[in-house]
């Protein structure tokens, strides 16, 4: 009798575990974060990343880059409970082979794999889009040059296809800075703006999906005329997730004591009611105690690198921001 009374516990609790499982919420986890200069320690004769040596003023040793790489790693992780996110937008990055170092201090929890181009900024600073290899499978990648009077980044297409079948087309972006002045540098960004605007119609007549994520650092707000001449006007609908973020007294880099919300990530409407659709109320703002600046003037800050020419032997002086996109049957 005993026996029977426990087997058939056991169905149960079987059957109920099944049911659980089958049933679990599946999500895709998005992110997207300037990482401040991941520079290697290698003078490239191409480029200006004298000051990334360790002969240059930055000192910038093999300890200190291996300190940096220990550091990303465990907010990239931290992200997405703990699991790290599906795919990530990275910013400020020298090139392939410095995000093949960061790569590989993820691999105990994450499998990614790199789309990447190199950019003719100056700088040799580059974009990047990591996505987690048992989830997307590549379909396209295409770099859009941002036409200017000086080199810049330019705006990384990534087309992947998921597990379920379909296909997301990923955009990210670093837009000029505000070097001389926000208004002065505007029609930088507004360049940069109609570039993505142009990647984006080009993008909806090649794929049918409509599903699109577009994720970076734009070195302006919401509510600034590039970010608004991307949303408004367009043949397509697009959705900026961190349009009600930004006004609160919070944002993703904080400047002169001011929040700014430069770090978004803007989706297509159609994302709101497709098979992956996003998850309401799930964008956030990255920003766990350990990477928050305790006091000082810096006060509430991420803390950097390096603030000026001063080493603080932070992370980086923005915070990631994330969301999740739901799977729906």
């Amino acid at each position: 009798m005993r026996f029977i009374i426990f087997f058939v516990l056991s169905v149960f609790f079987l059957a109920e575990l099944i049911y659980h499982s089958s049933n679990e919420i599946k999500y895709v986890s998005v992110a997207s974060w300037n990482l401040e200069n991941l520079f290697d320690t290698e003078d490239d004769p191409l480029t200006e990343d004298e000051e990334f040596t360790p002969d240059g003023s930055k000192n910038w040793t093999e300890d200190k880059l291996e300190s940096k790489l220990n550091n990303l790693h465990k907010v990239i992780k931290f992200i997405n409970n703990g699991n790290g996110p599906d795919v990530i937008a990275v910013q400020e990055v020298e090139n392939l082979n410095v995000l093949q170092f960061l790569i590989k201090k993820c691999r105990y929890f994450r499998k990614y794999e790199a789309v990447h181009f190199e950019s003719p900024d100056k700088r040799g600073i580059d974009v990047a889009l990591l996505y987690d290899k048992n989830i997307f499978k590549p379909v396209k990648k295409f770099a859009h040059r941002v036409d200017l009077e000086f080199e810049t980044r330019p705006v990384l297409e990534a087309v992947l296809k998921h597990t379920s079948g379909d296909t997301i087309s990923f955009f990210v972006n670093h837009w000029p800075s505000r070097k001389g002045g926000k208004d002065l540098s505007e029609k930088y960004r507004m360049e940069a703006s109609e570039t993505l605007k142009s990647a984006i119609e080009q993008n909806f007549n090649n794929y049918q999906s409509g599903n699109i994520i577009i994720l970076g650092d734009f070195n302006d707000e919401p509510g600034d005329k590039s970010i608004s001449n991307l949303i408004e006007n367009n043949s397509f609908n697009l959705l900026n997730l961190a349009e009600n973020i930004s006004l609160s007294d919070s944002g993703s880099y904080l400047y002169k004591g001011n929040w700014d919300m430069l770090d978004q990530i803007i989706i297509s409407e159609k994302m709101t009611r497709c098979r992956i659709k996003y998850s309401d109320n799930s964008f956030k703002i990255v920003k766990p105690e350990f990477l928050i600046t305790k006091n000082g003037k810096y006060k509430g800050s991420a803390i950097p690198t390096f603030g000026g020419k001063d080493y603080h032997g932070g992370y980086s002086d923005h915070f990631p921001v994330t969301a999740n996109f739901l799977i729906c049957n």
